[in-house]
């Protein structure tokens, strides 16, 4: 998409910027947990099998898809469609196993601030990316 068909309208800027800046806060915190977790497995100096053996592989899913999720909100700096609708798909994809490994309705205030507050979080800039190319693609208004 042109850069010249994107400037047209300026609340549309304004959410673009809101997106861009939401983002970047989520892809830095992302980006930096995960390397917070490899380092701490580097600095311990193997993977050690007793801190894995009987989880679940299904906890291993929401970090995964985060952190896919954050790479697509990355993408979505250049290509508002397809990162806004990755980054989104992908944290739809997480709430169903959030939903079941931890339901909200057991332990409600402290599950709520945890996985869920952080996947809200997480999927807002992708939805307002989303609403960013929408409204880019409509034409813009006759002023005459």
């Amino acid at each position: 998409m042109p850069e010249t068909d994107r400037a047209a309208d300026p609340g549309t800027e304004r959410l673009r910027r809101t997106a861009r800046a939401w983002a970047l806060t989520v892809i830095v915190f992302v980006f930096a947990a995960a390397m917070l977790a490899l380092w701490n497995r580097i600095a311990i100096g193997r993977f050690d099998p007793r801190l894995v053996a009987g989880t679940p592989a299904v906890e291993f899913l929401p970090p995964l898809l985060t952190l896919a999720s954050a790479a697509a909100l990355l993408a979505a700096w250049r290509r508002e469609w397809v990162g806004g609708l990755a980054a989104t798909a992908l944290q739809l994809a997480t709430l169903p196993l959030l939903l079941v490994r931890w339901p909200p309705w057991q332990g409600f205030p402290r599950h709520l601030l945890a996985p869920y507050g952080v996947w809200l979080w997480i999927t807002v800039p992708g939805v307002l990316f989303l609403v960013c190319a929408w409204r880019s693609r409509r034409s813009p208004p006759d002023r005459g």
